[in-house]
């Protein structure tokens, strides 16, 4: 028996744990009943904020990839992260899209490390967007959050983040000479002190996080309250940026189970029941499938302009 064969019955007995936990008990007609009472009008909405959301990000990662070299337009930026959102719905986790769009990158000639290394750089722009949204709401919702074991999880996970990021920008700067293995985080590290040596650009690409986080949320915000849940905006926030860090873990299909599982404990700190819960999650995640679903064609024409391309050469 091979390890990935492992890997994948390892996956379905993780999934098959958080079902039980989800479906035992679950009042079924409260789920339908919280599912009815969100609109088209909000639906449509929130189809509308995930694709600004890709927009907000895509002119983030144009603004690293421009910190060295001429990057493509915006419309190219924004479909290769419209295909990077589809192809994070097919494979485990939510890094799958990232490999995609440091592959494709590369043929707008830009260089391999500089492909890979703004995709990373992105990913670490996102997280920090995160924390500074995060630490902007802690004094609204520190009570509530200090009256659980939540507020412990929230002060640990942003410590953890906050001193990963304080490695990354000091490893470059350390008096010694590392290993030769540290050599990629050390000039990623480097890189990245050159994207904050250029002010304005650093500051746009800062701004363009925010906003792109502030926006991620705002659309399960819509269908809490559609919902009726008594939530605040930084309390959804928090939660939904615990959640999203959680899903990448390569335990589940696309992040499913695994993200549903997070948001009914993390609500359940909020007095809001398993049933409300496990709808906003599913309702969430079927509009964000769908809103990726144009990825799917673009990829198809991606990959015939690839394959047309090589029988070119």
């Amino acid at each position: 028996m091979n390890k990935a064969f492992i890997f994948f019955l390892a996956k379905i007995a993780i999934i098959a744990i958080i079902a039980y936990f989800l479906l035992n008990n679950l009042n079924i007609d409260h789920v339908r009943q919280a599912l009815k009472n969100v609109s088209w009008q909000t639906i449509c909405f929130c189809f509308v904020l995930f694709w600004t959301q890709g927009f907000l990000m895509s002119k983030r990662w144009q603004k690293i990839v421009s910190a060295k070299y001429d990057a493509p337009p915006i419309q190219t930026m924004w479909r290769l992260n419209l295909i990077s959102f589809f192809v994070n719905q097919v494979f485990p986790g939510s890094i799958g899209g990232d490999v995609y769009r440091g592959i494709i990158l590369k043929k707008f000639n830009i260089p391999t490390y500089w492909a890979v290394t703004t995709v990373l750089m992105e990913r670490f722009y996102g997280i920090t967007g995160f924390c500074i949204l995060v630490f902007l709401c802690l004094p609204f919702e520190w009570q509530t959050m200090n009256q659980t074991y939540l507020g412990s999880i929230v002060v640990l996970s942003m410590g953890g983040v906050a001193g990963l990021i304080a490695v990354i920008l000091t490893i470059s700067r350390l008096p010694f000479k590392l290993p030769k293995q540290a050599d990629y985080i050390i000039n990623f590290s480097n890189d990245l002190w050159d994207i904050i040596h250029q002010t304005k650009n650093n500051a746009q690409i800062l701004a363009y996080s925010t906003l792109s986080t502030i926006v991620y949320a705002l659309a399960p915000y819509l269908l809490a309250l559609d919902m009726g849940l008594n939530i605040t905006y930084p309390q959804l926030l928090v939660a939904m940026i615990i959640s999203s860090i959680v899903e990448t873990i390569p335990v589940s299909f696309a992040g499913w189970g695994v993200r549903e599982g997070a948001l009914v404990a993390i609500f359940a700190t909020y007095g809001i029941s398993k049933e409300h819960s496990l709808s906003l999650s599913l309702m969430h995640g079927v509009i964000f499938l769908l809103a990726t679903t144009p990825g799917l064609f673009l990829w198809i024409f991606e990959k015939k302009d690839l394959i047309m391309g090589k029988q070119a050469d």
